[in-house]
């Protein structure tokens, strides 16, 4: 049990930053709640100074951690790894939301602050998504970064965001729950999760190659969804033209660094 407990505080130091992260958007959830209706356009250029806070404060302890520990490390039983090339792409993650967060603000739209909690709580998702190695990790991952996505388009008040938003949910629950039973397919011909073991390709092996080509494909439609990837792309031209600008680029951009 000690060790247990030992291997949970030292994982839960590697992912530090995420919880840091994690924290402060609560606080930003915290102060939206308790904004009046009245005040939050009012408030939306202290939303988004800071949100672009939030990202810095992020980066910055990514930045710290990434000096204190270059080496590649595994966490939670090898369900997450931090090595350079994780640390890398959530540093582009970062750049990406504090660009989209820098549109926002050059030009003048004004949102709710729903639409910055949405856009951070992607991110995190998207951040959990460049260290996974575990098909679970991964899976509750990409969702965080949908549903965030599927709100975010939908929050305008017009006919077309929502009709937009509806679509983009209905496309994006079926290519999850066909991802989802690839990755209960992959569970029960290997017995695992993790991806990255060697366990893992060797009773994957042992089954007929057709079956394995049919579930990686599965597996592959619902990932090349969340990108926009043909011929999986089907929902991004009502999406793209319903959505405001900022968050067009944002999900044109960032979803894809993550996958």
């Amino acid at each position: 049990m000690q060790k247990i407990l030992n291997h949970i505080v030292f994982s839960s130091g590697i992912i530090l930053p995420e919880i840091i992260f994690i924290g402060l958007l609560l606080l930003l959830i915290v102060w939206v709640s308790f904004t009046k209706k009245k005040e939050i356009i009012a408030l939306n250029g202290k939303f988004v100074f800071a949100s672009i806070l939030i990202l810095l404060i992020y980066g910055l302890s990514i930045l710290k951690l990434s000096i204190l520990n270059s080496d590649s490390v595994e966490t939670f039983g090898g369900m997450l790894v931090l090595d350079s090339v994780s640390q890398y792409f959530k540093g582009l993650l970062i750049i990406a939301g504090i660009l989209g967060l820098l549109h926002i603000w050059v030009m003048d739209y004004k949102f709710n602050g729903e639409m910055y909690i949405l856009l951070l709580f992607s991110i995190v998702g998207m951040a959990f998504m460049t260290m996974a190695k575990h098909f679970l990790i991964q899976y509750i991952s990409i969702e965080m970064v949908s549903i965030s996505s599927y709100i975010m388009v939908g929050l305008g008040k017009g006919k077309k965001e929502s009709e937009a938003s509806i679509k983009f949910l209905i496309f994006g629950a079926t290519s999850s729950a066909i991802m989802l039973y690839a990755i209960s397919l992959f569970y029960g011909m290997t017995g695992s999760l993790n991806y990255a073991d060697s366990g893992f390709f060797i009773e994957l092996l042992k089954s007929p190659s057709w079956t394995v080509q049919v579930i990686v494909l599965m597996y592959l439609g619902g990932l090349f969804f969340k990108i926009s990837a043909a011929p999986f792309h089907i929902w991004t031209p009502d999406v793209y033209e319903a959505a405001p600008t900022p968050i067009v680029s944002f999900l044109s951009i960032a979803p894809k660094i993550a996958a």
